[in-house]
């Protein structure tokens, strides 16, 4: 399932009159919500519900005051409509941040929500490994499955436990899937190998480990 990112949406009443109505709606929602987290009293730099309805109620006010066209009054009523809104902002701040990505909760505040899909961070795909024996003693041909817009392939031996990570250590980085060369190992030794993938993504998981004892 492609993963969801959602949030309260920063707009908070293109006019003062929707402001108020936001602000209401939200102060009636998180009144004695049964959210642990948003109980009262919030941190001292969130306005609490109070203020928020006591800045609420001046601009309400405020609206039919500038209905005259006073310039004054319509300053008073633009200055009340910023402070209501920054009021707003800092809550909904607080409120995703104490909702702590529960949707649910998020739904039951009052503020109005967005999501958006987010896109999984491109991967790197595994590839698999085969190992023969070269015509020298003592070495290998490595042969790794090619992977479309693979940049490199790292090898790695390991000569004890492969399930010990600190056993593996680097062969070196090859360019091509092919043409992989490993050499003057004991014969009569068991040794394990493994590669991973190098992309502009990064580097991939390493392959199944693969064993072959030096003639």
């Amino acid at each position: 399932m492609t993963p969801q990112i959602t949030w309260v949406v920063r707009r908070f009443g293109t006019s003062a009159a929707e402001t108020v109505a936001l602000a209401r709606t939200v102060k009636a929602m998180l009144t004695n919500h049964s959210f642990e987290n948003f109980a009262e009293p919030w941190p001292h730099f969130v306005p609490s519900l109070d203020t928020l309805a006591t800045t609420t109620d001046k601009l309400d006010a405020a609206i039919k005051n500038a209905q005259t066209r006073d310039t004054l009054k319509l300053a008073e009523r633009n200055a009340l409509h910023l402070e209501t809104k920054t009021h707003l902002a800092k809550i909904a701040s607080y409120v995703e941040l104490a909702a702590d990505g529960n949707l649910e909760v998020l739904r039951t505040t009052g503020f109005p929500l967005k999501s958006e899909m987010v896109k999984a961070a491109p991967t790197v795909p595994s590839t698999d490994l085969s190992v023969r024996h070269a015509l020298d003693s003592g070495f290998f041909d490595l042969r790794a499955g090619r992977v479309s817009g693979a940049r490199a392939y790292d090898i790695q031996i390991c000569e004890g436990d492969p399930a010990v990570e600190s056993n593996w250590s680097d062969v070196d980085t090859f360019p091509r899937a092919t043409g992989i060369k490993v050499g003057e190992k004991e014969p009569g030794k068991l040794y394990w190998f493994r590669v991973r993938v190098l992309s502009g993504h990064g580097r991939g998981p390493w392959s199944v480990p693969v064993s072959l004892r030096a003639l």
